[in-house]
């Protein structure tokens, strides 16, 4: 029987009572303590733990993880977010609903291949912090949508997307704009000579976040104030082909086709993954929004989306 200490009570006896939990290998009991002790990162990890791992005490603690999550305050949210997202992957009852709801834009990074699962845990790892962060990859795999989710998951008030290529005066105009405590996006970066020794400091000085998109490969090394900062490789379509379906349903419902994305048969998905996308996500895009354009029954798009293939650049077949 547990003692009824009251919520986050934290006590010599409940540390007490804890240590005898544990000793005796009660990991229910002893997880349930700590949570009740106001430790929920490790009640968190014991009844995770006890959950995955099957047994008579499963669906209890199933049931007591999904009720410390809940307890969390907005600020503590972020932290969990790529813990509950495997939950809700791998079937958590509730987890999937939660996770939408406390995370709406991280769904918008469309896929469950590593590449995409990689995006969104970076993105749920920085998104609370200050310092500066870079995106690079090739055109078309996603420098503004995962600059616009990051923004989204920090919970500032303002995104200031700046196109740096073109005029200095332009530039600087737009950085003049910029309002304290909110995000920039600084888009197609490494075309711009030395905006690292003069953009970041003064959006330091607004207490503006920077965020750097650069359309490279391989991106030179980056160090803003002697510190490396953090980046991430965006993974081109042809090597995460298996989010191909899901992108291409999702891009469907976008594109006001949600008819077509329900019934697209899989022969269709087939004849989409032999083509390189040489432009990545925002040519599938582009390819989709045209076949629903020039269709006017489902039937009619998925035959787009196969015919109109074979005028595309890159390989097919």
């Amino acid at each position: 029987m547990l003692r009824e200490w009251g919520p986050a009570c934290h006590t010599d006896p409940m540390d007490r009572e804890i240590r005898e939990s544990r000793r005796l290998g009660n990991r229910l009991r002893t997880a349930v303590l700590l949570k009740r002790a106001g430790r929920h990162a490790d009640a968190l990890d014991d009844f995770e733990d006890l959950w995955r791992a099957g047994g008579e005490s499963a669906e209890a603690a199933g049931e007591h993880l999904l009720e410390t999550l809940l307890e969390l305050e907005p600020p503590q949210r972020l932290a969990q977010a790529a813990r509950l997202e495997d939950l809700a992957r791998e079937g958590l009852e509730g987890a999937d609903s939660l996770w939408r709801a406390w995370f709406p834009a991280a769904s918008n990074i469309v896929g469950g291949s590593p590449g995409s699962l990689a995006l969104r845990r970076f993105l749920y790892e920085h998104a609370g912090g200050e310092q500066p962060v870079l995106l690079y990859g090739e055109v078309g795999t996603g420098h503004s949508l995962s600059a616009r989710t990051l923004h989204a998951l920090s919970g500032r008030e303002r995104l200031h997307e700046v196109y740096a290529p073109g005029s200095r005066r332009r530039l600087q105009g737009e950085l003049d704009e910029v309002t304290p405590g909110s995000t920039v996006y600084l888009s197609y970066a490494s075309e711009v000579e030395r905006w690292q020794d003069e953009i970041p400091p003064l959006l330091a000085a607004r207490g503006a976040r920077l965020v750097i998109g650069m359309n490279v490969v391989v991106p030179p090394p980056l160090s803003l104030d002697g510190e490396r900062v953090p980046a991430l490789e965006l993974v081109a379509l042809r090597e995460r082909l298996e989010d191909l379906p899901a992108l291409v349903r999702e891009l469907l419902c976008r594109a006001g086709a949600a008819e077509a994305a329900e019934t697209l048969p899989q022969r269709v998905l087939e004849d989409l993954a032999r083509h390189d996308w040489p432009g990545n996500v925002r040519e599938l895009a582009n390819h989709v929004a045209r076949a629903v354009r020039r269709a006017s029954t489902p039937e009619e798009v998925a035959s787009h989306l196969v015919e109109d293939m074979y005028g595309l650049p890159g390989a097919v077949g």
